[in-house]
């Protein structure tokens, strides 16, 4: 129950899907330096800037 972590991207996907859902529900945006996490809603392209 408390092994290895099966989930492949961890604590910091969810933290990362959470600070966008927090962003989405207060009408804001999410600033980052991880591309990933910017390309990571297609459909919401507003919602996470990727900072250069």
């Amino acid at each position: 129950m408390f092994g290895k972590q099966t989930d492949k991207h961890g604590s910091n996907h969810v933290t990362d899907h959470y600070l966008a859902a927090l962003a989405r529900q207060h009408g804001l945006a999410l600033a980052t330096f991880d591309e990933p996490l910017s390309r990571a809603f297609p459909d919401e392209p507003a919602l996470v800037e990727l900072v250069l």
